[in-house]
């Protein structure tokens, strides 16, 4: 089937079927032509054209040359048409076509160039999450339609990093079991003491007869031997028994911990060849590439995930010498964690084991030249968007009861499902972090959290719903929910993060409202409650300064402080990295 797939701007035109490499800026507008021939029979359908996993919609009509011509310009929308807007570096364009009924697929990665504010504004984007996720790499995959799918045969030092930190934690917390109940085995050893009478046993015998150059021929009265009827004395010694800890469950315990020491400083070495020597200069760019940004990125996340590749060593170390006076052993043997009658009876060895396991499983820590480390953040809306939850988590912990008050927190799975794996980080990518935030109130943050239309047969109740008839959930980006124990009484606001300008945002008004403030109702008691979603705000990236600013369409006499208060109020801000007041007013007047 012959087929043409072409990238077309006012300026420019590119043959996205050739294995030339394709650069374009991301701030104007592209039109994606697909040209072939459809089966007459309707056996063919329809192609499919995506960036990421973000469906395209084309247009169809018919050519004189009997093929048809698929494009993506559908509309004279700007937004519809700059279809590279915002993504950085690798985009993945995806084309799925049918010939004979059978599918086809086509992938061509388009290097997408960004302008210099925009290239400032992702290096402090990215520089602030470094500092507040415990791994900036958890972030580091393409909202691709594939997800998430690490290769078995290629490296991934966040994994095996991660799973050597949650065996040393399992190994922390429980010295205390393993210092108690470990495994031993009773053996005896021949000590020499002077002022102690022998005890005669078969130890004892045995080293007498490996020793009788030692004896000496004496009187009756002074004699400890007789042989032959023969008087001797000798300085015998006394057989003593003692508890051993020289057992192989034991030396993988050892082995784990120097092997995890080595790993460390492996991968420190090679942190440090990743560092750049240069940085590169945008004055004279119009346009600046991602590895460009990459490489003035690279020194400050480096730095900060060198210190705690050296944390994790020093307690690697420190551990190691706590087990050296607990259970020590002889000589270290390479000995790999498989379970044993002995650690099958006892918890705290078989899971030890099994956490030994998965860092041993995953792969090492890769020996090439390559800037991988931050290779995969493609799209600065995504990135805006943690940095804004993290913002609101920082926000919310200083709120909290107690330095913080943590409770719990959800990680997000690879497979972006969104429930996930319960833990007690708050550095740490994921969809719910719980805080008290005094003796009767909890706060939950949700990252995009679904809201599904109500089920007939099972009715969700104390929780937010879509009331319209689409199947398909909403998903706002944040929805944080006070929940008070002494009155059982709950309610929400929901913000949603835009990597736009305050001109763009406003033409969202009119969508986001529709969609969060009037089509996401609160169900409280098996009943409609109005008044239970307190606040709807967007939360915009781009702007000439820094200072704190809310804009909205409603006047301000309609805010929960006014003279005619609605709910949910709506109106944006402007969040940039650098905090302005925006987390601190709107958690101080929408949400408690």
């Amino acid at each position: 089937m012959s087929i043409e797939w072409l990238l077309k701007s006012n300026s420019s035109q590119h043959d996205l079927m050739s294995e030339s490499e394709v650069f374009v800026p991301d701030d104007i507008e592209y039109e994606l032509i697909i040209n072939t021939k459809i089966d007459s029979n309707g056996n063919d359908r329809k192609p499919e054209l995506y960036i990421g996993d973000i469906a395209i919609k084309l247009g169809m009509s018919r050519n004189h040359n009997k093929t048809t011509s698929f494009s993506s310009r559908v509309s004279s929308n700007f937004f519809d048409n700059a279809h590279f807007l915002n993504y950085f570096g690798e985009s993945e364009l995806v084309l799925i076509t049918h010939d004979k009924g059978q599918k086809i697929e086509y992938t061509k990665v388009i290097n997408v160039t960004l302008k210099k504010k925009k290239a400032d504004i992702a290096i402090d984007m990215l520089n602030y999450l470094s500092k507040n996720m415990d791994d900036i790499a958890q972030i580091c995959f393409s909202k691709t339609r594939s997800g998430f799918k690490p290769s078995k045969d290629t490296c991934n030092n966040t994994v095996k990093f991660e799973n050597l930190k949650n065996a040393l934690e399992y190994l922390e917390v429980h010295i205390e079991s393993f210092s108690r109940t470990k495994k031993t085995k009773i053996r005896s050893q021949l000590e020499m003491y002077s002022d102690k009478p022998p005890v005669y046993d078969h130890n004892t015998t045995m080293w007498l007869l490996s020793n009788f150059d030692k004896l000496k021929v004496t009187k009756k009265q002074d004699h400890n031997v007789v042989i032959n009827r023969k008087f001797y004395n000798i300085e015998l010694p006394k057989s003593n028994t003692y508890l051993c800890t020289d057992e192989k469950e034991n030396h993988v315990i050892h082995y784990f911990l120097m092997t995890g020491i080595n790993y460390c400083l492996e991968l420190r070495k090679l942190l440090k060849s990743q560092e750049q020597k240069t940085t590169t200069s945008f004055e004279n760019n119009e346009y600046i590439r991602f590895d460009q940004v990459i490489k003035n990125s690279i020194n400050p996340i480096i730095k900060r995930k060198g210190q705690k590749v050296d944390e994790i060593t020093n307690r690697l170390i420190k551990l190691k010498k706590t087990f050296d006076i607990i259970a020590p052993i002889n000589k270290l043997k390479p000995q790999l964690p498989i379970q044993t009658s002995y650690t099958l009876k006892n918890n705290h060895y078989s899971s030890a084991f099994n956490l030994f396991k998965y860092f041993y499983d995953s792969n090492g820590a890769d020996r090439s030249n390559d800037l991988s480390i931050l290779m995969g953040i493609r799209n600065l809306s995504q990135i805006y968007e943690f940095s804004c939850l993290y913002q609101l988590v920082n926000a919310l912990k200083q709120y909290s009861y107690d330095k913080g008050g943590l409770i719990t927190t959800r990680l997000v799975t690879h497979d972006k499902t969104w429930e996930g794996k319960q833990t007690m980080k708050i550095n740490v990518l994921a969809n719910q972090f719980v805080f008290k935030f005094d003796k009767d109130r909890d706060i939950t943050l949700y990252y995009e959290k679904p809201f599904h239309v109500i089920d007939r047969y099972a009715p969700q109740d104390n929780t937010i719903i879509r009331i319209s008839k689409s199947t398909r959930p909403y998903r706002p980006d944040y929805t944080i929910r006070v929940d008070n124990k002494s009155t059982g009484d709950h309610h929400y606001i929901i913000l949603d993060a835009k990597f736009m300008t305050l001109k763009n945002v406003r033409t969202k008004y009119k969508e986001m409202h529709s969609k969060y403030a009037q089509e996401l109702k609160s169900v409280k008691n098996k009943i409609i409650d109005n008044t239970a979603i307190k606040y709807v705000g967007l939360l915009y990236a781009l702007s000439e300064d820094n200072i704190f600013s809310e804009d909205s369409y409603i006047s301000a006499e309609h805010k929960p402080n006014g003279m005619l208060p609605i709910s949910p109020y709506f109106s944006s801000f402007h969040l940039g990295v650098e905090e302005n007041g925006t987390t601190k007013y709107i958690i101080e007047n929408y949400l408690l």
